[in-house]
């Protein structure tokens, strides 16, 4: 039975959705079919010019609401739906994602459980834009200092993820559209250095990949990951023992963007313009690598360079049947996500927050120390 309109809900879910009238039905029903029924459902239209409204509109269910804004973007959508939701925890989901039914009520018992985190995410996977599935997400569990871990890789991989603690959602001001299609990891920089992360280490969100302009996405993606980086390289080189301290750090998170920037302009419908980017990509890599991958992986690296020629050099109709003929040696995109690096180097991974040069982390080392008064007055 859902609680009265009246109450305060436990969590309030947000989509926010822009011409998902093909997939937004599906995304709402696994949201209302949550194991946890003390739920509000607030769609947020984007400025649709497809029929999502009216999709929306078809459910009867009381516990959803549907707003209206101008396209002003994903971060803006979330953020409008977050002012008027009433809910003790805020967790977003897009309108073409999926989550299993007991995602909403094992996130709330984590933090319920935690009251020292600020967010809880769990494990997903990719499916296709018929729900088939691609591939596993990292399943990467929080590391003892998370903000190191987030800088060095998205552990959270999805903004369809994340839980977050009400009045931590809104001491950070909610997500920076100028930052997309980053913003998600902005956040949870952001987040992770005033609050712990907790995971729930089981698969319960099925990310939707569908197929668009990728090449501009990376490209966007690059230039707004690069300006995240050199912000928080910034912020751990105060000093010059700061600056060596975490320089290693810096320029393996640079490497893993890259090597994830391969990764988008090579999957899917891989073209010229597509392969030029991936190429550039690929340089940069090996070059910061000092060639070690190379090294290490030389028919790895012959695939990936080999595919990229194929999509140079011949004309796109060739290619691709170039590249059917030898999909079992040219299918090689994973490979190159096969060598991100998800574990921070024993140097930073037991580091102190503390020890961190970041001023939000002084603040969650405040309330660490403020809490401890507390108990001890009682």
């Amino acid at each position: 039975m859902a609680p009265p309109m009246n109450a305060v809900p436990t969590a309030s879910i947000i989509i926010p959705a822009y011409n998902g009238a093909k997939t937004i039905a599906e995304t709402i029903e696994s949201v209302l079919n949550q194991t946890l029924r003390d739920i509000e459902v607030i769609v947020v239209n984007d400025g649709s010019t497809d029929n999502t409204s009216n999709v929306v509109r078809q459910f009867t269910d009381p516990r959803l609401k549907l707003i209206e804004q101008e396209n002003a973007g994903v971060a803006a959508a979330r953020n409008h739906g977050a002012m008027v939701s009433r809910g003790r925890y805020l967790t977003f989901i897009d309108a073409d994602d999926l989550w299993t039914s007991d995602k909403v009520e094992d996130q709330v018992n984590a933090l319920e459980a935690n009251p020292e985190a600020g967010a809880v995410y769990s494990w997903i996977d990719w499916v296709d834009e018929e729900g088939n599935y691609i591939r596993d997400g990292g399943f990467i569990d929080t590391e003892y200092n998370t903000y190191l871990q987030i800088l060095l890789i998205d552990i959270v991989q999805s903004g369809s993820n994340t839980m977050i603690r009400r009045d931590a959602y809104f001491e950070l001001g909610g997500y920076e559209g100028s930052l997309h299609p980053a913003e998600d990891w902005d956040f949870w920089l952001r987040l992770a250095e005033a609050y712990e992360f907790i995971c729930v280490p089981k698969l319960q969100v099925h990310y939707r990949q569908v197929r668009g302009s990728a090449s501009t996405n990376a490209i966007k993606m690059e230039q707004v990951s690069l300006a995240i980086i050199n912000r928080e390289r910034q912020r751990l080189s105060q000093n010059p023992a700061d600056r060596k301290r975490f320089g290693k750090l810096v320029q393996m998170t640079l490497n893993n963007r890259y090597k994830f920037l391969l990764y988008k302009a090579m999957d899917g419908g891989i073209h010229r313009n597509r392969a030029f980017l991936a190429l550039r990509y690929l340089a940069y890599w090996i070059w910061r690598d000092n060639w070690e991958f190379v090294r290490e992986n030389r028919d790895c690296t012959i695939k990936i360079l080999t595919k990229i020629l194929v999509f140079i050099l011949l004309p796109n109709r060739l290619a691709w049947k170039f590249v059917y003929r030898y999909r079992s040696h040219l299918e090689i995109e994973k490979a190159v996500l096969w060598t991100i690096k998800v574990k921070l180097p024993e140097v930073y991974e037991k580091l102190p927050p503390e020890d961190v040069p970041i001023r939000v982390s002084q603040k969650r080392l405040a309330r660490s120390r403020s809490t401890a008064m507390d108990s001890s007055r009682r």
